[in-house]
This record gives C-alpha cells, sequence and structure tokens, in this order.
C-alpha cells in the first residue's frame, strides 16, 4: 500500500520548531533530564530541559534585540543619505560630522553586542556551560537596541518621528 502514503503531507507551520516544543512541554518538570553527556576526559555533564530552554530564549532574545537594532540603523542610515550624510569608512573619524560620528558608534556598540552573542551561541554548540556568557549577550544586546534605536530616531530629527516611517515605531 505504498500508494496510500505518496499523498501524505505534513501540515506543519513554517514556523514551528519541534524541538522548542519538546522542552517547552518538558521543562515543566524540572529535573527532567534532556542529555547525558561525558567528554574525553571523563567528565560528565548532565542538562535538564529547563537549562537548554532558558540558554535557548536568552539567546533567541538576544538576536531578536540585535535585529531590532540593526534594521533602525540601516534605515536611518538611508534616511540620513537623503540629507548629504554618508558613511566614510575610510575617513578619520574626527573629519566626520558628529550625525556621522554617531553613527559609527552605534554600529560599533553593536557589533560588540553581536560579537558577544556569537561567542555565547559557540559555546552551546559545541557543548560548553555559556549561561554567564548568555545572559551577558542578552542584556548587552537588549541595552544596545533601545540605545540605538532611540538615537536613530533622534538624530533623524522629524523623519525618526514620522509615522509614516517604521523607525518611529
Amino acid at each position: 500500500p505504498r500508494e496510500r502514503y505518496e499523498s501524505f503531507r505534513w501540515r506543519v507551520p513554517a514556523d514551528f520548531n519541534i524541538a522548542r516544543s519538546a522542552c517547552r512541554r518538558w521543562a515543566a518538570d524540572e529535573g527532567r533530564v534532556a542529555v547525558h553527556w561525558e567528554d574525553e576526559s571523563g567528565e560528565r555533564r548532565t542538562l535538564t530541559f529547563a537549562a537548554l530552554l532558558e540558554s535557548a530564549n536568552r539567546l533567541s532574545n538576544a538576536l531578536a534585540a540585535l535585529g531590532v537594532a540593526r534594521a533602525a540603523l540601516e534605515l536611518a542610515r538611508e534616511l540620513l543619505k537623503t540629507q548629504g550624510y554618508r558613511a566614510a569608512y575610510d575617513r578619520n573619524v574626527w573629519s566626520s560630522s558628529a550625525v556621522e560620528a554617531e553613527l559609527y558608534r552605534m554600529e560599533a556598540d553593536l557589533e560588540a553586542a553581536r560579537l558577544l552573542t556569537v561567542k555565547a551561541a559557540w559555546m552551546a554548540d559545541n557543548g560548553q556551560p555559556n549561561s554567564k556568557e548568555a545572559s551577558m549577550a542578552k542584556a548587552k544586546a537588549g541595552r544596545t537596541a533601545n540605545a540605538v534605536t532611540l538615537r536613530c530616531a533622534e538624530i533623524c530629527g522629524a523623519l525618526g518621528y514620522n509615522e509614516s516611517e517604521l523607525l518611529e515605531k
């Protein structure tokens, strides 16, 4: 009866994540073990579903904040380009305008938050404890996103607070 299964299709939403769904379901029982792990040196670790979910949530929150901040910075750059400002990385920051220098500073802060998040994700991928790094990444990314989006709206002036622009939101 192979024909019977050829028409079978999974009806799962595109944004459904089975791993996250399982972690959420079993994280309620805080002692429920997800992974027993032993490295080459013989060190043993046990990870619970609650710990896996907590780590994943921290990193996903950091990544979401970084995405919002990056979008705000790119939109501010486009709006300012219409006013004659442009980011020129070949010039010295001291010969730039105050607005351009502020864009450079915000980009540097955003890159620092991104690198911290990447390090926490790399540690998780390689089975290293990353609770501290994931917490730091979430905090840094959240603060950076807040500061960057507010400052982008401010430096764009009336365009930044115009309801027709996405930056206002």
